[in-house]
């Protein structure tokens, strides 16, 4: 009798091994949207910069917007912000965004989805009174790809002010 329940006990283990190894399994790629929570402020001072324009450019179509015209530069607003991809800080210098990521992963019968995603969007800002900035998002996160449990993308940015416009002196 003991003997019987070994070997059906063997064999059941021996079973679920074969299943874990044949086990349909898939793939997948897609996107996921990401918050992206910006903090805007000024490198001197530390603080918040009011009513700065934030720009989330995909690398594919990564244009900088101080090189378009008017009516560009509107066309192209208006596409952004209906995908939440441009916006003005708040007074507390925020901004929140959407990040559209790249994503993938895969899974099978007996282990939960599993991936990630990669952010390769350009981030633009831009204020009168301060430097430009264009630089990768990656850059501003610390690291390009993140499990899908990382659910809101933060980063703080500082702009470096414009020098004022020295004033001419007369020649005597």
């Amino acid at each position: 009798m003991k003997k019987r329940i070994f070997k059906w006990g063997l064999g059941l283990v021996v079973l679920c091994l074969l299943l874990l190894l044949v086990a349909p399994s898939f793939n997948w790629d897609g996107s996921v949207p990401r918050p992206l929570k910006l903090v805007i402020c000024d490198f001197r001072s530390g603080k918040p910069i009011v009513d700065a324009v934030v720009w989330l450019h995909p690398t594919y179509e990564s244009v900088s917007a101080n090189t378009l015209t008017d009516s560009e530069l509107l066309e192209l607003k208006e596409r952004y912000q209906m995908n939440k991809m441009v916006g003005d800080t708040d007074a507390k210098g925020m901004v929140e965004l959407r990040a559209h990521c790249p994503a993938g992963g895969g899974g099978s019968m007996f282990i939960l989805e599993s991936g990630g995603f990669w952010v390769k969007q350009i981030l633009e800002i831009n204020h009168p009174g301060f430097r430009p900035l264009l630089i990768p998002l990656a850059s501003l996160l610390g690291e390009q790809s993140f499990p899908l449990s990382k659910k809101v993308l933060e980063a703080k940015v500082w702009l470096i002010p414009v020098p004022p416009d020295p004033v001419s002196k007369p020649i005597k």
